[in-house]
């Protein structure tokens, strides 16, 4: 039997709110959006609109997943970041809104700058490099991943974007696929794995349990990868290049300290995150 609208959105709102799921009823506007290809404005245009059997049976698919902790972006199957829209699933993580930070201050140091050679390094969906692209199309990007299946996500994100022409995506550890090219950066922007392995079981289960781990954890303090794109960045990077990179909430200080004793690296900045938390910081290679 047809239900009408508005009363599709209240109980589902109250199914999600019991199972204490966050913005329930948020979560319940993007899953119509979706089904009936309508925007939230229009969903209350005419609430009292009887919704089919199949797009009702469609709306309690999408709510057992979600109250099975699968995140919403990964249900949708897309996610939003600094204003462009991605494809999003399994094979990398979702794009956070502390990572914008680290594409607002990159694209500050390029201002009326051209032909810049800009790395993401570990860039999962492509959301850094594609948003990079997307402001500022007049430098040389590029982007890597240890996992094959990111970097194929981050390719048709590009696609998504009409950035393909950009950037230049390859597969491998680290620095590993630029050992035998002639490239040298201006900038390498990074979202790397940064959680303690032993961390990893008190995560959410939406994170924990859907999220790829290899772009989670990096170690018993969770700094492997930050330590290695520490030490070997500089062979890679002009003189003066900046690497700006998101970092946990409790590593700034044991971060600078590396940078200060053991790199070439100087602190030119800490940028906070909407929460008042050392979220990003950025490096300037010594002259």
């Amino acid at each position: 039997m047809p239900v009408r609208l508005i009363d599709l959105i209240n109980s589902s709102d109250k199914i999600l709110d019991v199972a204490g799921v966050e913005a329930p009823r948020q979560n319940v506007e993007r899953m119509l959006e979706r089904i009936l290809g309508l925007s939230k404005v229009d969903l209350y245009l005419d609430p009292k609109r009887e919704i089919s059997d199949e797009d009702a049976a469609q709306l309690r698919g999408l709510i057992d997943r979600r109250l099975n902790n699968e995140p919403l972006q990964y249900i949708l199957g897309e996610t939003e970041f600094y204003g462009i829209r991605l494809k999003c699933d399994r094979r990398a993580l979702i794009p956070r809104p502390e990572t914008e930070f680290v594409v607002s201050k990159g694209l500050n140091l390029i201002k009326g700058r051209k032909g810049l050679n800009i790395l993401d390094l570990a860039c999962g969906s492509g959301n850094i490099s594609v948003a990079m692209a997307a402001s500022n199309p007049y430098q040389n990007y590029y982007a890597s991943d240890l996992s094959l299946d990111a970097v194929a996500l981050a390719k048709v994100n590009a696609e998504l974007n009409d950035v393909s022409d950009r950037i230049e995506f390859h597969q491998g550890n680290l620095f590993e696929p630029f050992k035998k090219k002639e490239i040298i950066f201006d900038m390498i922007l990074a979202n790397p794995p940064y959680i303690k392995e032993s961390e990893l079981e008190i995560l959410h289960e939406q994170v924990r349990k859907y999220e790829p781990q290899l772009a989670l954890t990096s170690g018993q303090d969770g700094l492997d990868f930050i330590r290695r794109m520490l030490l070997e960045a500089p062979d890679y990077m002009k003189p003066e290049g900046h690497l700006i990179s998101e970092v946990a909430f409790d590593q700034m200080d044991t971060i600078k300290d590396l940078v200060e004793s053991e790199t070439e690296f100087d602190v030119d900045e800490v940028i906070r995150d909407y929460s008042g938390i050392e979220r990003v910081i950025v490096l300037k290679l010594s002259g």
